[in-house]
């Protein structure tokens, strides 16, 4: 308000400057709008980081233990293949792999997953953002 009345004193002899000087204002306040959209927007991507982080901790867990699990399986199946003579070992390869269908199918699952949790965080913040 002080500013104005100031600027209304000089305004009697130059209007120029209290154009400039309100200009000078409404960019600085721009700038600082900018600013804070700016700040906002990287706080969210780090957020879409993090959250993205934690989902891909949480599924190599899952897939390391998964892998054990077939792991374990793996070295029984080639133990008793080594006693079996040759020609049991058609089943146990027709075994094998639909073992490896199915580890591909889960890991096929997990991504799409991972994708869509992905995209849910990002149309969430897409709406933080824009507020």
């Amino acid at each position: 308000k002080r500013r104005d009345r100031k600027l209304k004193k000089i305004g009697r002899f130059a209007p120029r400057l209290i154009k400039r000087a309100k200009r000078l204002r409404f960019k600085r306040w721009l700038w600082a709008a900018e600013q804070i959209k700016e700040a906002r927007r990287i706080a969210a991507e780090k957020a879409l980081q993090e959250t993205i982080r934690k989902a891909q901790a949480e599924s190599s867990a899952r897939w390391m233990a998964m892998n054990m699990k077939e792991r374990m399986l793996e070295r029984r199946r080639q133990r008793s293949a080594r006693k079996l003579q040759w020609w049991f070992l058609t089943p146990m390869r027709r075994n094998l792999q639909a073992l490896l269908r199915e580890r591909r199918q889960a890991w096929d699952d997990l991504v799409r997953t991972k994708a869509a949790l992905e995209l849910a965080i990002q149309n969430k913040y897409a709406r933080l953002v824009q507020r």
